[in-house]
Parts: structure tokens; C-alpha cells; sequence
């Protein structure tokens, strides 16, 4: 099973953005050298889901595809993903599966290639600090 997300982050602010955030572009940069597609949800998590389908449509083609593969994507993880688990669980037949790929997952750095092997869930958090009005010293 291949697992990712379609909402993306907010637009807001506006300013803070080099092109259109409502118009893809590609751009050459020092990074991307050749080039890359700069939009909204590109880098998170659109651009890694259409890779994971394009993957498995090359696949078939040259019948190279050992497995059924079966998708989920949703538009709530951005927001806590707070009805996945119901349907999920609603589903858990259909959805079985021996292996979850995630298609939403951190690249430390262009040099250095990563697996991330595992993850723990969501967790949020709101933290409340107190102090002194004065200076304690």
C-alpha cells in the first residue's frame, strides 16, 4: 500500500513567495540545476505520490509488478489527519496490506539518500510557560 496526502499549507503570507503560489513553474536553481517544478503541495506531498504512481505504471507496462498494489490518499493530513482512523478501521479488510509505503517523508539532504523505516504517529502539543515578572539574578 502506497499512503500519501493531497491537501497542502496554506498560501498565507502571500509576500513570502518568489512565484505564484496558485501557478506552478519550473525554476532553475543551484540546487535543482536542471530544473524543477516549484507550486504549491509539489514538495509535499503531490510530487512524491505522482512519483510512487508513475513507479508502478512503468511497472506494469514491462509486467515487472510482482504484488498488487493498492493507494490511499488523503486531504486531511495537513489538519491531523483526524478521520483517517475511522476509515481505516471501517476498512481494515480491504485495506490489509503487508507493507506501507509512505510517500511523505523527510530528505536530510541531497548528499546523503534516506529510508525512513518507521514512524510513530501524530503528536501535538500546546505548552503554557509562566515566569517570574522580574528578573531573578
Amino acid at each position: 500500500m502506497v499512503y500519501g496526502h493531497y491537501d497542502v499549507q496554506p498560501a498565507d503570507p502571500l509576500e513570502l513567495w518568489t512565484s505564484p503560489p496558485f501557478e506552478p513553474v519550473i525554476k532553475k536553481t543551484e540546487l535543482h540545476p536542471e530544473g524543477a517544478i516549484f507550486a504549491r503541495g509539489s514538495a509535499d506531498d503531490k510530487g512524491q505520490f505522482f512519483m510512487h504512481l508513475k513507479a508502478f505504471e512503468a511497472m506494469m507496462k514491462t509486467n515487472a509488478l510482482p504484488c498488487n498494489v493498492k493507494f490511499i490518499i488523503e486531504g486531511e493530513e495537513e489538519v491531523g489527519s483526524e478521520n483517517l482512523g475511522v476509515f481505516v478501521n471501517e476498512h481494515k479488510e480491504k485495506l490489509s496490506c503487508d507493507v506501507i509505503l509512505i510517500s511523505d517523508t523527510h530528505i536530510y539532504s541531497n548528499e546523503q539518500p534516506t529510508v525512513t523505516t518507521g514512524l510513530r504517529g501524530l503528536s501535538y502539543v500546546e505548552v503554557e510557560v509562566e515566569g517570574p515578572n522580574r528578573d531573578l539574578h
